[in-house]
């Protein structure tokens, strides 16, 4: 293998080290709630904005139309997303999270808060805002070598 298969291979163990962190961090509150990973994913991207179209959804997590409506459907149904019809345009239909949805997000963040509250992140505060730097500086890197290959 060359230096350049190597680093590939590192950072790739390390994207999965880190996928399956965010799982087990995300597993008590989809137990806890019933919910699936996707519409956890779903109902955390709907926090991070006001509300968003299933279109403008699918893309922003990167999955299927079809299975982010389905997930859509579903959150709907059991009282955490509110479906209504775009201002601007009446055949779009946007999602929002409801108080019950935001009131799950508040336990998930406040859990999540606590492990990251622990003595050992507040020891490390700025070894902690280096990593978070790094990733941030990865993910951008990334993103623009995929724009250069979709070119």
């Amino acid at each position: 293998m060359n230096e350049k298969t190597i680093s590939f291979i590192e950072v790739w163990d390390l994207l999965i080290d880190l996928q399956t962190l965010m799982n087990v961090l995300s597993r008590k509150i989809q137990t806890q709630y019933g919910l699936a990973p996707q519409e956890l994913r779903v109902m955390l991207e709907l926090d991070r904005t006001s509300s968003m179209s299933v279109s403008e959804l699918s893309k922003a997590i990167n999955r299927d139309f079809g299975n982010v409506s389905r997930t859509c459907t579903a959150l709907a149904n059991r009282g955490l997303l509110d479906r209504h019809k775009a201002d601007k345009d009446q055949r779009v239909t946007m999602m929002a999270l409801t108080e019950k949805g935001n009131k799950i997000l508040e336990v998930f963040y406040q859990y999540n808060s606590t492990v990251m509250q622990s003595e050992v992140f507040k020891e490390n505060e700025e070894k902690c805002r280096a990593m978070i730097t790094g990733m941030r500086l990865f993910l951008s890197f990334v993103a623009e070598r995929m724009e250069e290959l979709d070119d």
